[in-house]
């Protein structure tokens, strides 16, 4: 069990901000206690603390559209590809920590090149690269020559191409 204070809290509401607050987090990673510290209930006496000192508590932040294949530069679509998988797993790993770092919990990812999204998913979800909640949907599924067709999803033409296609992304 953690027990968090600070100096403030937004909890997002578009309620006031709460002075002098504390946030309880049980063992299983759930908020336990989110109010004033004159109110906290009695904690066990392992309970870790951590003082923020002067700092204000947010809600984590949802970003519901990024693409972590993607280095952020002038050229992205060339800077991609450059890159094998290996290189571009660690760069999208170091993307996820710093999405992280800024107040980013969760994020969706809306394509990336063939399963790397899948697999820094559960790099994430195991415990191996700190970052995100990632929610993923694999490479973008499109005609050839469409739009992110470099990042693999390209579809033949017709139903039952595009069908069999979004079959393997839902397996994946």
């Amino acid at each position: 069990m953690l027990v968090v204070v600070a100096r403030r809290l937004i909890d997002g509401t578009g309620g006031r901000p709460l002075d002098w607050p504390a946030v309880v987090v049980d063992d299983a990673g759930r908020l336990a206690y989110v109010g004033p510290r004159l109110t906290l209930p009695p904690l066990p006496p392992a309970t870790r603390r951590l003082d923020l000192g002067g700092l204000t508590l947010l809600p984590g932040i949802i970003d519901a559209h990024v693409h972590l294949v993607f280095d952020g530069g002038p050229d992205p679509v060339g800077a991609l590809a450059t890159q094998d998988d290996a290189t571009l797993l660690r760069a999208m790993a170091e993307r996820a920590t710093r999405m992280l770092c800024s107040g980013v919990t969760t994020a969706r990812d809306c394509g990336a090149r063939g399963a790397l999204a899948q697999q820094l998913q559960r790099a994430i979800a195991s415990g191996a690269v700190c970052g995100p909640r990632l929610i993923v949907s694999g490479a973008p599924l499109t005609t050839p020559n469409g739009h992110c067709h470099y990042l693999g999803g390209v579809t033949g033409r017709g139903v039952a191409a595009v069908r069999a296609a979004a079959l393997r992304q839902l397996a994946a």
